[in-house]
């Protein structure tokens, strides 16, 4: 059923003479309104949208001009612009035929005009009637008179008028109609306030409209979730169907020389009606601590979701992939991050979207380094180390201070490796010496150097004609904490 609304114009005739004396028309006229419920109640200090269309020859004519603006009622429920301010009345023949003017009204914000109301429009705008006429004063003021002093195309320096006939100026105009648009239209400073953000519940979540305690100018509006803009929301309504803080930004305008704007902002929690959600992903392939996986380079890993609900679940890569599947197998050669979004849709259509992140450092493999080949020491028989310093395998003198070296081993795959030496010497054997020997108590060794390519250590024998047993272990290491040993062992005998 369309309800009825009531309607009041006024000051048409004036605000569209603003041009009559000049070759440049504004393509506007004001217009006012007071809008009543159905229950014939005033709609008072209300957001409320407005569509303002121009018909030709009768009130189910064709629409030549049409206009969306959103207005705030006042207490006596009364409405106030600019027609053509926002869109110019262009194209309209206003001197061939009849012209209504249809005004409808939103008051619910929900996109249905259902208050409508149409009435002739008994005096055509006169400056948008110059415009288009050919008899019109636009025309008269645009002939080539050559001097003539019957068709002055420009009449200037007059004095404000004193009379009901008295010519006027375009300025002394201009003045008048910016005087009534400060008074009753416009705004002289741009100012909005909120007097609440209203929750009601709706479908899968809840409506929120704004309330306006005041404003000055022209409104618009901005929804935000999460911080995070919401593209395309510009009503004072907003239907929140998802979990979050949503946030309200009302701007108001005042559209002068130097354009003015005031914002105000409000903030509301909602919560959703959707399914319960939880997400995590699971890994096959490298090694997961937390949310960091890290994974050798030129290895593959599967990424899989896994969702926690009853409801249907679909399924949304970002990162390093776009995939809609519910597991990804990716081969990144860089350090990469995986994000998946779930979204949850119940049996009522209600959603709840869930994300969850992983982040994958890649890491170039490191070998271990192996030891192929030792130093013989001093260069005597089999053995790998140097008695006494002494080129020919030296001896052991009892009751003498005597000296082990070693050096470090002769081939390794390794660059830039640290050494390390371990030395155990006694005057009993324990096992058999091979290189698996068990190593008896009593070692002496160095510590981890890049340049210790020898070691030596210092000992005393006190018996004589006995064997004096040693065993060395060669430790190599690289930039990665590998590390490779190995391991000598023999004697020598004691002397006096």
């Amino acid at each position: 059923m369309v309800k009825s609304v009531r309607f009041l114009v006024c000051m048409v005739a004036l605000f569209g003479t603003a041009g009559l004396l000049s070759a440049q028309v504004p393509q506007s006229f004001a217009y006012q309104a007071v809008v009543r419920n159905e229950a014939n109640k005033l709609i008072r200090n209300a957001s409320v949208s407005v569509q303002i269309s121009i018909l030709k020859d009768s009130e189910e004519g064709e629409a030549v001009y049409t206009e969306k603006k959103s207005v705030l009622t006042n207490d006596n429920g009364l409405f106030s612009f600019i027609v053509g301010e926002s869109t110019p009345i262009t194209g309209v023949d206003w001197g061939n035929g009849k012209f209504y003017l249809k005004s409808e009204v939103d008051i619910d914000n929900d996109g249905t005009f259902d208050r409508t109301s149409t009435q002739q429009l008994i005096s055509v705008p006169y400056s948008l009637y110059a415009e288009h006429s050919s008899n019109g004063l636009k025309a008269i003021l645009s002939r080539d008179n050559s001097g003539d002093c019957d068709n002055l195309t420009q009449i200037k320096n007059i004095a404000p008028p004193t009379e009901k006939n008295d010519a006027v100026t375009k300025g002394y105009l201009d003045d008048l109609v910016q005087e009534f648009i400060n008074k009753n239209m416009g705004c002289k400073t741009a100012a909005v306030s909120i007097a609440s953000l209203d929750a009601t519940e709706k479908d899968c979540g809840q409506r929120l409209t704004v309330k306006l305690a005041s404003s000055s100018g022209t409104v618009t509006y901005k929804w935000y979730k999460d911080g995070v803009a919401i593209s395309g929301e510009t009503e004072p309504k907003l239907d929140a169907t998802v979990s979050g803080k949503y946030t309200v930004e009302v701007t108001a305008t005042c559209d002068k020389a130097t354009p003015q704007t005031a914002t105000a902002k409000k903030d509301a929690d909602v919560t959703a009606k959707g399914p319960a959600l939880a997400v995590n992903i699971s890994q096959t392939g490298g090694t997961m601590s937390g949310s960091t996986i890290t994974l050798e380079k030129g290895k593959s890993l599967t990424l899989k979701a896994n969702p926690t609900t009853s409801a249907t679940t679909s399924f949304q890569w970002s990162g390093g992939s776009s995939s809609t599947e519910q597991s990804i197998s990716v081969s990144p050669t860089s350090d990469a991050t995986y994000t998946v979004t779930v979204t949850a849709t119940d049996e009522n259509y209600c959603v709840t979207t869930e994300s969850a992140t992983v982040n994958v450092k890649v890491e170039t493999p490191c070998p271990t380094p192996t030891i192929s080949s030792y130093n013989a020491g001093c260069g005597y028989g089999a053995e790998y180390v140097c008695f006494n310093n002494k080129a020919s395998g030296g001896t052991v003198t009892a009751g003498a201070s005597n000296t082990i070296t070693v050096k470090a081993p002769t081939s390794y795959n390794c660059s830039g490796c640290e050494y390390k030496y371990e030395i155990w010497a006694a005057t009993t054997a324990t096992g058999t010496f091979n290189n698996s020997v068990a190593l008896p108590s009593g070692k002496q060794e160095s510590a981890w150097s890049s340049s210790q390519t020898t070691y030596t250590i210092t000992f005393s024998p006190t018996v004589a004609g006995s064997s004096y047993y040693y065993i060395v272990k060669y430790s190599i290491r690289n930039s990665c904490g590998n590390v490779a040993t190995g391991q000598k062992s023999g004697y020598k005998s004691i002397t006096k």
